[in-house]
């Protein structure tokens, strides 16, 4: 568990990974044009910014 002290939103990355994998794939596989829905990148934007506003609020023991 401490391991998630150095970044905590290890858990939303993989999942945000994985579930983009999966729409991209989709897309391709049913021959539909290869993109992400745009909720997607607002997920993406929000969490990074969520990650990097926790990253300061850790402090830099983790870092």
């Amino acid at each position: 568990m401490e391991s998630l002290l150095y970044n905590p939103f290890t858990v939303p990355f993989i999942l945000l990974i994985s579930y983009s994998f999966y729409k991209v794939a989709s897309n391709w596989r049913s021959n539909k044009a290869i993109e992400l829905p745009p909720y997607m990148g607002w997920l993406w934007i929000v969490t990074l910014v969520l990650a990097w506003i926790a990253k300061f609020i850790i402090g830099p023991e983790y870092w």
